[in-house]
């Protein structure tokens, strides 16, 4: 999954800046729609569009106190 962020893992700013777009959605919006904003904040950030699930996976694990994500939604993207 790491070869999907190519350039963009290298640019310190927009990692960052991504970061703190799924903290705020962690913390600010329920189950639902932390799921659906994490689609959004990975399109918004010009990412490919198969992270999404991924990270929202990980937004669920991290919401649920799991010391791991497990690819529930992600391994629909391949």
């Amino acid at each position: 999954m790491l070869e999907e962020f190519g350039s963009f893992a290298r640019d310190e700013a927009a990692v960052s800046d991504l970061a703190d777009a799924l903290r705020r959605l962690a913390t600010t919006e329920g189950a639902v729609g932390m799921l659906t904003g994490a689609y959004a904040v990975v399109e918004g950030h010009g990412l490919p569009r198969a992270m999404g699930p991924w990270l929202a996976d990980a937004l669920l694990a991290q919401k649920l106190g799991w010391q791991y994500a497990v690819p529930l939604l992600g391994t629909e993207a391949f």
